[in-house]
């Protein structure tokens, strides 16, 4: 079942670090904003938790706390699809995306619907949105909104550390889990075996703490992948990845508990491996 819907999120890319933070923000009354439509998908999957759901532009590329975040109103999840405005200052956000929580707890960097600029099945983007006198309104910031992996019970922790230096040509560093090793002749229908939401990253921390949210169970494959801009999906080439303690030039497996963390889950990254990236 987890895999039919998986078919539509092979390229989602994503922007945050993990955290907690509890939502106290207002914004007094502002002409600029930008507006949208949210369409929900899987809704026969979304949790009895949820508590809200809301959109959230971000002020910088990964948010380091709810300084960062300007969230909306509360927008009704109920539906398949709802439409929603979010007022904001005048500057650049780097990325929207729409974040969940559930009831009784605290907003959470991991607890991610959407971001604008994924468009199913086979095309991603991590698009900004630029406010100013030119542009005070933008319209047309739709989100698809993935219920199916908001189950995810699992947490991931790691560090990634990093080896020579990104090019200048870099779109997108995206953590991956898989639970079956990716076929690197056919790295689209790899991607079908995703273990969670693909967590995509900056090198601009080195070494860098990560916590990925993923399903319950086997975990054969966690790699870093480095996507160009203008790359196909099935170019992105592979960089780093977790290996087996006792055989170095395998992937590790990892098992994770239901409702459970497993972590050190640590591996080295290289850049010196492009323009091929490497291959287990």
């Amino acid at each position: 079942m987890r895999s039919i819907f998986q078919k539509s999120l092979i390229s989602l890319v994503l922007a945050f670090l993990t955290g907690a933070c509890n939502l106290d923000q207002g914004l007094g009354p502002l002409e600029t904003q930008i507006s949208g439509k949210i369409t929900f998908f899987a809704t026969n999957l979304r949790p009895d938790n949820v508590g809200e759901v809301r959109v959230a532009a971000l002020l910088n590329f990964p948010p380091s706390g709810l300084g960062d975040v300007v969230f909306s109103e509360p927008i009704d999840f109920l539906g398949d699809t709802i439409s929603y405005d979010l007022f904001l200052p005048k500057g650049e956000y780097p990325a929207v995306v729409l974040l969940w929580k559930p009831r009784g707890e605290n907003w959470s960097f991991n607890s991610l619907l959407g971001v604008y600029g994924f468009a199913p099945p086979l095309e991603f983007n991590l698009l900004p949105v630029s406010i100013n006198e030119e542009t005070p309104v933008i319209t047309e910031v739709d989100m698809l909104a993935l219920w199916n992996f908001a189950g995810s019970d699992g947490r991931m922790n790691g560090n990634i550390t990093f080896q020579g230096t990104p090019p200048p040509d870099t779109e997108a560093l995206l953590l991956v889990s898989l639970t079956q090793p990716p076929n690197f002749d056919n790295l689209l229908f790899s991607l079908l075996f995703l273990g969670g939401l693909p967590l995509p990253v900056s090198a601009s921390q080195n070494p860098l703490s990560y916590q990925l949210k993923v399903f319950n169970g086997t975990h054969q494959f966690i790699g870093l992948f480095w996507k160009g801009v203008g790359t196909p999906l099935e170019e992105l080439k592979l960089i780093g990845f977790y290996r087996d303690p006792a055989m170095q030039d395998q992937p590790g497996n990892v098992e994770m508990p239901e409702n459970g963390t497993v972590n050190n889950i640590d591996f080295i990254a290289d850049f010196n491996t492009l323009p091929d990236g490497i291959r287990p």
